[in-house]
């Protein structure tokens, strides 16, 4: 899957970003002014998101995957995005795309953007952990300079 190959890709660019050092040709203004490069994998924790709600409803995934059943969406003709039934309701309706309302859930409650009393707090944390692995990092290359 596409999206699958560009989070690999990122995460091979997090992984090998080269660390600037006298001993290498990476003489480029990137790499004298780049100290770390980190990535917050947002893409997954939706997924992960979606997961656990499509779980929580028991939302009927046929064995499809992730790709497949997040296209289920709310009735095209009720709203001008319409939403994902599996990011955006709390229980499952009619999947022949006839309905236009459902429970919301906590967390995605019109399917574009996350509520963030809920969730909020958990990227936050997220960023930062992050940042102090960053912190920590640059703490442990300056005691070896």
């Amino acid at each position: 899957h596409d999206l699958e190959r560009i989070r690999a890709l990122v995460r091979t660019v997090v992984e090998e970003f080269p660390q600037p050092n006298n001993n290498n040709n990476n003489n480029t203004k990137i790499y004298q002014n780049l100290q770390n490069v980190v990535a917050l994998e947002f893409g997954w924790y939706t997924d992960q998101i979606i997961d656990a709600n499509v779980q929580a409803m028991n939302f009927p995934t046929n064995h499809r995957s992730r790709q497949n059943y997040t296209l289920d969406h709310l009735a095209n003709h009720c709203y001008t995005w319409s939403p994902s039934i599996a990011m955006a309701c709390a229980q499952v309706v009619e999947l022949n795309g006839t309905s236009c309302q459902c429970p919301r859930n906590m967390l995605v409650a019109d399917g574009q953007h996350y509520c963030m009393n809920q969730v909020g707090a958990r990227l936050a944390a997220a960023m930062a952990c992050i940042l102090k692995c960053l912190v920590d990092k640059v703490d442990t290359i300056g005691d070896h300079d």
